[in-house]
């Protein structure tokens, strides 16, 4: 017992399948993170200008709820962690139907394909979103990108 919360395993998977970050740390002791290769895309992060480094997950790892998360980033075996959004979801607006765990590392515009990254989750801020259009996503993207750099003081 954590806080008055039963630690179990049952109760944290709970809290992953709605994405309360807030709990999983409580009960974790630390936050939670996934690891695992950046792979090649479908490069429309880029195109839209929000490149992101998509991560090899295994499916049978539990992920946070789909949505969008304020996070950091570590790249390789070096400790130093970047501010990042991170995004879990199959991308409604262009019709996906594969899961991705995509992230956007600020300010950064390094080639790390294949490479094994560290992803921290510290606070969801969305559900993923459908958009009508590239140019509502794009907005939401950026306003997205404003959350987090208040988030990390960065403005």
């Amino acid at each position: 017992r954590e806080n008055n919360f039963i630690v179990s395993s049952t109760n944290i998977r709970k809290y992953y399948r709605e994405g309360n970050i807030e709990k999983i740390k409580l009960l974790l002791g630390r936050k939670p993170f996934l690891k695992g290769r950046v792979i090649e895309g479908n490069k429309r992060g880029k195109i839209l200008g929000f490149p992101t480094a998509n991560l090899d997950i295994p499916t049978r790892y539990i992920t946070p709820k789909d949505g969008v998360y304020i996070g950091e980033t570590r790249i390789g075996d070096n400790s130093f962690r970047f501010p990042s959004l991170i995004n879990i979801g199959n991308n409604p607006t262009f019709r996906g139907n594969k899961k991705w765990v995509e992230v956007y590392i600020l300010n950064f515009n390094k080639n790390i394909y294949g490479v094994k990254i560290y992803v921290y989750f510290n606070k969801r801020i969305r559900n993923e979103i459908c958009f009508s259009s590239k140019e509502d996503l794009i907005k939401q993207m950026k306003n997205d990108v404003n959350i987090a750099k208040k988030y990390f003081n960065l403005e």
